[in-house]
């Protein structure tokens, strides 16, 4: 018995789609890419933001120190 045919049955695309392939894999690491982008943005404007508040929240306390010490200054001398 003869084999009905010889060789692969291994199909080559034609380049075209291969390209086409190629081109997606292309856009979707762009698109992952510019994700990170984004991502690696809204962390560090999270960050300012919250370094932002940090030194508001000491400069408040500060100020109110001095405003305490002011009173207590002004009580010490009006007993005076």
């Amino acid at each position: 018995m003869m084999p009905l045919a010889e060789g692969s049955l291994e199909m080559k695309l034609p380049t075209i789609w291969t390209d086409e392939k190629a081109e997606v894999g292309r856009l979707r690491e762009e698109k992952r890419r510019e994700e990170k982008k984004r991502e690696e943005k809204r962390r560090e404007e999270n960050r300012r933001e919250e370094k932002r508040r940090e030194e508001k929240k000491r400069e408040d306390q500060r100020r109110e120190r001095q405003e305490k010490e002011s009173e207590e200054r002004r009580r010490m001398c009006a007993k005076r």
